[in-house]
C-alpha cells in the first residue's frame, strides 16, 4: 500500500485501555493538534485501531 500512496504516513501509538484512546480522540486538545496539521494535509486523517494480543473487535 506503501508504494501506491506515498504520502501516506502511519502514526502507532499505545494505550492501556481503549476508553483512553476515545476519550484522547475526542479531547479538545487533541482537536487542536489536528487543525493545525490541516494545512499539510491533502485529505482527511483516517483512523484504524488495532488491538494486539486479543481477539477483540469493535465496530467502528
Amino acid at each position: 500500500m506503501q508504494k501506491d500512496f506515498p504520502e501516506n504516513m502511519a502514526v502507532i501509538a499505545t494505550w492501556q485501555r481503549m476508553e483512553d484512546w476515545v476519550a484522547w480522540k475526542n479531547s479538545e486538545t487533541r482537536k487542536t493538534y489536528e487543525a493545525m496539521l490541516e494545512i499539510y494535509q491533502t485529505r482527511p486523517t483516517q483512523y484504524e485501531e488495532y488491538h494486539l494480543g486479543t481477539s477483540f473487535l469493535r465496530e467502528s
